[in-house]
């Protein structure tokens, strides 16, 4: 969790810099970030909410951005945020049930373009016969998960569905579970399982079928963009996920939100002027012992030059007000696109981006990260015409 927040807060630093340095910040007003923690409880963040609505005029703050990740509590503070005026800018906010809310924009492609990508995944080449498992979290309150198991449901044929398990996160015992269930997995002999769950519920997930009866059958994984949390599990590190990958015969694989393997494998998807500063040396000068796989520095840097964006569209010589924010979204959802380093985001009228690119990125065994294909929703990544 703290490198997730480490590699945020290294993306919207870079956002700022490029921001307050290209040209039109000359005429525009400069980007000032106020950082604030919401905690892990409810009255933590009420607090932290309620701080950042009585200080909006001293400190003239008029946008929230990044937002944490698809739960209910992420929903209750946007909705206060919202509420109080504040137009916010989701970085990692995949889950449906965002769709619609009002004063909210969506960088990342939501859990439906996720499912539609893996299933176009799972529909080419020598994997268009392939038997599908269905592994799904079905813990209270988690929209991330729900929402990716009832969106792949949807799409994959079901015929080519082998059943499904399901398991709480939030329950005690999750390694025990799971290998109660792996003979369940052995019985149903699917060649592809895929899991919507939580990152952080892989590891129990990876170590049950290291152990399986049926290990003579290879398996697929097939997740949503929180895979990238599996080796930020207390107790499971590069060494386990290695044995655990290598033991159980499993090739891991999942829809991502941005990864710099991308840039390469589909160029013409990306704007040459977005990937930049992550290509030029900028990132890597600022951040010598960081790293861009999970994605998360990418998404909080589009994020914060769309809302930058969204200011500097406001029609006003005094300042822009969060007012003037929100008018301005209307241009975002009626433009060609911006050009970011996780792809083109052009807005629909929901708030979430239209067929933004989704890499599927593959975890070896050695922990590194490989870009295996580019694809969208509709299997195209947007792009503006003539570019």
């Amino acid at each position: 969790m703290m490198a997730s927040v480490r590699h945020d807060l290294e993306g919207a630093y870079l956002a700022q810099r490029r921001a307050n340095r290209d040209s039109a910040a000359a005429s525009g007003p400069r980007i000032r970030v106020l950082i604030a923690q919401t905690g892990g409880s409810a009255e933590q963040r009420a607090y932290t909410v309620g701080q950042v609505l009585h200080r909006r005029g001293a400190e003239h703050i008029v946008a929230a951005v990044g937002l944490g990740g698809s739960t209910a509590s992420s929903q209750d503070m946007v909705g206060e945020l919202t509420a109080g005026g504040l137009p916010a800018f989701g970085s990692v906010l995949t889950a449906d049930s965002w769709a619609g809310t009002p004063g909210l924009v969506r960088v990342a492609p939501p859990n439906a373009d996720q499912a539609s990508a893996a299933v176009r995944f799972l529909s080419a080449g020598a994997r268009t016969r392939a038997r599908v498992l269905l592994v799904e979290d079905v813990a209270a309150g988690d929209q991330y998960t729900s929402t990716l198991a009832t969106q792949f449901r949807a799409r994959m044929p079901t015929g080519r569905l082998a059943g499904a398990v399901l398991f709480d996160s939030k329950a005690d015992g999750q390694v025990a579970t799971f290998r109660h269930q792996v003979g369940e997995l052995c019985a149903a002999r699917p060649d592809v399982v895929y899991f919507a769950g939580r990152g952080t519920s892989l590891p129990a997930f990876l170590t049950a079928l290291a152990e399986r009866p049926c290990r003579d059958r290879p398996l697929t994984i097939v997740s949503g963009d929180d895979a990238t949390q599996v080796t930020r599990t207390d107790g499971f590190g590069p060494r386990d996920l290695a044995a655990a990958l290598r033991t159980g015969r499993v090739d891991l694989v999942y829809t991502g939100l941005a990864h710099p393997g991308a840039w390469d494998v589909a160029p013409r998807a990306f704007a040459p002027q977005a990937i930049a500063p992550f290509r030029d040396g900028t990132f890597t000068t600022a951040f010598p012992h960081s790293g861009l796989d999970d994605g998360r520095a990418i998404m909080m840097y589009d994020t914060l030059l769309i809302a930058t964006r969204a200011l500097r569209g406001a029609p006003t010589s005094s300042g822009p007000t969060a007012t003037d924010v929100h008018r301005t979204l209307a241009a975002l959802r009626e433009g060609t696109g911006v050009p970011g380093a996780s792809g083109w985001i052009t807005i629909n009228g929901d708030g979430g981006p239209r067929d933004k690119a989704i890499p599927v990125i593959r975890i070896e065994p050695n922990g590194r990260t490989t870009t295996i294909a580019v694809t969208s929703a509709d299997g195209t990544p947007y792009t503006p015409t003539g570019t």
